[in-house]
């Protein structure tokens, strides 16, 4: 899947000065998990951008951009970050969570059905 080149860059670009917002859902998920908000921002920074799509919601319109890699540890893991009106928020950490062979590649990039 193409993800536009501009997206990934105002994404990184936000991770990078550390203007975004990691959601409540998030945090929890990650407390569960025992994920790390520097392994987030490893991950987005470094990771592989390999499904986008856009959610309109009543008032705004975001676009969600799923990433995947792997840690330090090398686990596996996806973070789920939606850019909220471009340019007039900070971008968001809406999920994280560890990808199964069930449902991906043994890559975590591909789905079960061939396709993110």
């Amino acid at each position: 899947m193409d993800i536009p080149i501009e997206l990934l860059e105002r994404i990184r670009l936000a991770f990078q000065r550390g203007n975004y917002n990691i959601t409540n859902h998030a945090y929890t998920r990650m407390q569960q998990r025992n994920i790390t908000p520097q392994e987030i921002r490893s991950l987005v920074l470094e990771g592989q951008a390999i499904e986008t799509r856009e959610e309109i919601e009543a008032t705004q319109k975001s676009v969600i951009v799923l990433f995947a890699g792997r840690t330090k540890l090398a686990r596996a893991l996806h973070v789920v970050v939606a850019e909220v009106e471009r340019n007039k928020q900070p971008h968001l950490v809406v999920t994280v969570y560890e990808p199964g062979l069930d449902q991906w590649d043994s890559g975590f990039t591909m789905g079960q059905g061939g396709k993110a």
